[in-house]
């Protein structure tokens, strides 16, 4: 499939929403993607592409950088989505592609983490086929009372 990789308009927001379904999230509609999409500019480095076929968005990648004390830091991929009739043609890859190049040149380089569901066996298999390799961890995970903003 020959897409192209280009960073996100706000115009490519709804379709954005839309794609998270395949990540088993629920959808976003335009609106509520565009203000995620506005509080992006913010905080740290970060970026965010899509995979543009035919001018339609069949999936995006969005990458950020993490400072740490204990470390210098890395590279994490927040959200990388496809839409499931375009998988398996490097939309994908080419997604991941376009991270390694901006970490690159925005970071000078360095570790690139990402996580993902451990019921996603067939993207386990991409990324280690993309030399990600696994690291045993857990996540933990607390709600506060506070309103998320």
């Amino acid at each position: 499939m020959d897409v192209l990789i280009r960073p996100y308009m706000m115009d490519d927001a709804a379709a954005m929403g839309q794609l998270l379904t395949a990540l088993d999230y629920a959808p976003a509609d335009a609106a509520t993607m565009q203000r995620r999409l506005a509080r992006l500019a913010q905080g740290l480095p970060h970026a965010v592409f899509v995979a543009d076929w035919q001018g339609r968005v069949v999936g995006w990648v969005h990458v950020a950088q993490v400072c740490q004390t204990a470390s210098d830091g890395y590279a994490e991929v927040y959200v990388l989505t496809v839409d499931p009739a375009c998988q398996g043609q490097g939309v994908g890859r080419k997604l991941l592609a376009q991270v390694e190049h901006w970490v690159v040149a925005q970071l000078g380089g360095g570790r690139i983490r990402l996580g993902s569901g451990v019921h996603r066996t067939e993207a386990h298999k991409f990324y280690e086929h993309l030399d990600y390799s696994k690291r045993p961890s857990f996540v933990f995970e607390k709600h506060s009372a506070a309103t998320v903003i």
